[in-house]
Order: structure tokens, then sequence, then C-alpha cells
């Protein structure tokens, strides 16, 4: 071997500009999906993606937003129902049925719960156990527990967590069922005086304490009241038909009907009465008859003397209010056109006296009439 050494050709390792391919590369083509949506034909086929994907997103998303769950505390009013049907039942410590009940659930049958609760559709019935309770006794519900069976929340896929209050206490009583007279009331008696009534008793049922309530407030064994309203065209008559009713004592608890058949009878005697000092005169005139004339009233100032009406209270008031101003219509005719004077009897309809109010003639004088002498002479 030879002094000098062989050089040995080791390979270096090769270099690649950054265009190259590494080996077991593929190259890139040369316009990219950015590049492609530059043209025409790429940016046309862009826009037909999005016109279906676009619509498509939002209705996912809108129906994910509905169906997620969310957890919300929504008011309810409950409906106390017993288990057995001659008990009656009365929240006690609160004087509504409303309950805050805490909400698991899809946002959407929240929703639906809210518009059934505003528009009254799915009453939430509350139920209570009151076999081998005594009357006037106090339960107390566990609220959270009997509404988790609850149809309107299950058909609404919600899950109930909680309620504020979590317990109620119930009073349970008796229900009742008697029946009271009907008499007027004590406005309608003021207003039309002695009036009477026949009419059936009426069936009421209601927690067996509302009836000692009821004789309290009455001083007796209870009545119901017959509201007349309406009736005062029947004054001096008889009326057969319905008339309203309601009770002294309020109660929702009270189960009553709300008209009875009554045969009513309101003496005219029984009205009040009012003397109206003087009422003005007016003439309707036609001017065909009085052109070229005057027209002369007979020994009067221009008004009809101490008139005296009968009527309803209300019609009475009416006239005795300062802003009613009552006035006589004397109502000419060919006859008038005399040197004598001509005598004109007034009735109601000749005056402007409110519905139902009549001329009587006044006390100690029941010949007497309301009468108007008139003449036309010429000017």
């Amino acid at each position: 071997m030879s002094d000098q050494q062989s050089k040995i050709d080791i390979p270096t390792k090769p270099t690649f500009s950054r265009r190259d391919e590494e080996p077991g590369e593929t190259k890139p083509p040369e316009t990219g999906f950015l590049r492609s949506l530059l043209t025409r034909e790429g940016f046309l086929g862009g826009v037909r993606t999005l016109a279906w994907v676009l619509p498509l997103t939002i209705l996912i998303w809108a129906y994910a937003e509905r169906e997620e769950a969310v957890t919300e505390t929504v008011v309810v009013p409950v409906n106390l129902q017993a288990d057995q049907t001659d008990r009656v039942l009365t929240i006690r410590d609160q004087t509504d049925n409303n309950i805050a009940v805490e909400l698991k659930g899809p946002r959407a049958g929240i929703q639906r719960l809210k518009d059934q609760i505003e528009k009254g559709l799915s009453p939430v019935n509350l139920r209570v156990v009151t076999q081998g309770a005594n009357p006037n006794e106090t339960l107390t519900v566990s609220i959270a527990s009997e509404l988790k069976t609850n149809t309107v929340f299950q058909q609404n896929a919600l899950e109930v967590i909680r309620t504020q209050p979590p317990n109620l206490r119930v009073s349970v009583d008796l229900k009742e069922t008697r029946e009271l007279p009907v008499v007027v009331s004590p406005e309608d008696s003021l207003r039309f005086g002695k009036v009477t009534i026949k009419a059936p008793a009426v069936k009421i049922t209601a927690p067996h304490k509302y009836f000692a309530t009821l004789a309290t407030a009455t001083d007796g064994e209870g009545f119901v009241y017959a509201r007349l309203e309406g009736l005062e065209k029947y004054v001096g008559q008889i009326y057969d038909g319905d008339v309203p009713i309601y009770l002294p004592v309020k109660d929702d608890r009270v189960e009553a009907p709300s008209h009875v058949k009554a045969r009513v009878d309101i003496p005219a005697a029984d009205m009040p009465t009012l003397q109206i000092p003087s009422v003005p005169i007016y003439i309707d005139q036609r001017y065909d008859e009085v052109q070229g004339y005057r027209v002369e009233l007979q020994g009067q100032f221009g008004v009809v003397p101490n008139v005296w009406v009968k009527g309803p209270a209300r019609q009475i008031d009416m006239i005795k209010s300062p802003s009613f101003a009552p006035r006589a219509i004397v109502h000419l005719s060919i006859r008038d056109r005399s040197d004598a004077f001509n005598e004109h009897e007034l009735t109601k309809d000749d005056f402007n006296f409110p519905e139902d109010v009549n001329l009587i003639p006044p006390p100690g004088d029941p010949g007497r009439k309301y009468t108007v002498g008139v003449r036309i002479v010429p000017e």
C-alpha cells in the first residue's frame, strides 16, 4: 500500500430548493382552494354550496337552542283537589294559590308551559289525601313530591327540581249543602221601597264554616240577595222571570247559581215623589200656522207651576241634579187660532223627565191636572 492514501468520496446529503420536491413527496397543485374561488366557475360553485349549507346550519342551531336543557323558575297556580268529594280545602298562610316551581327541561317546553298557564289551558292540580283527617284539621303537603308526577310537566318534558314554598299548610273542612231564602238587596230596598219577591230557596254548597260566617253577617241563618237592577220599567207591575242573585259574604269556595226565577212586585206607591216649583214652557211652533200671528199663554209667566212627579229613586235623583233643566212642550194646533184661550192638558210625554217618571197630582188635590191655556192672535 503506497504512502499516499487513496481518497474515498463520501456522498453528501443532497440539497433542495424550496420549490423542489422531497423524495416521496407529491408536489401540490399550482392552484389551491382560495385561488380556485377567484375563478368564475369556482366562485359560483362556492355560492351554490353556501346557499344550502347556511340555512341548514341555522336550522340545526335553532333546533339545538329549543332543545337545550335550561333551568328556570316559573310561577304556577295550583288547584287543590281532595281525594274525598265531601271535603273542602283551603290554603293557609298565604292569600293565593301561586307556587314558584324551579323546572329543568327544554327551553321550548318551558315556554309552552308559560303559554298554557297564561291561557288557563292546563290547570295544575295538587292532590291532597284527606282520608282519616278530621274536620278543621290542618295538613302539611309536600308540593314538589306531588308535582313531580303531574302530567302538565311531564307532557312538556320538564323536571320539577324544587318549589317555593316547599310545603303547603292546608285546612280541611266538611262540604255542606243548604237551601237559603232569597230577599231583596238593601240597595234595591232603598231604591224601590217595599218590594215583594217570591222565589224558591237556593241551594248553596260551601264549607261548613262558611255558613257560620254567613249567619253572623246576616244576624240569622243567612240568605241570598236578589239584585233588581234593570226592573225600573216594571214599577207598579209584576215581573216574572230570572233575577241575578249574590251572597252577602263572598267566598270563592262557594258553589251557587247566578240567577233564580222569581216573581217581583214593585208597588208604585213606594216610589219617591218630588215637587218641582215651576217648569218652563216651550212652544212647538209650526211657521205655516203662526206666521203673522203671535202665541199668548193664559195667566202664566211662561211656566207650569207646582209640578209633582213620582218615579224610581235613581231617576228622581237625576231631576234633582243641577245639570238637569226640566221643560214642558206645548204643541200648537189650528184650534189655538181663536180669541179665547184653548186649554192644553199636559201628560208625562210633554215633559222631558227621565224614563219611568210619572206626573202625579199634588198632595191633597187628587183631581188636579196640569194644563196650559194657549191662543194664537194676529200680530
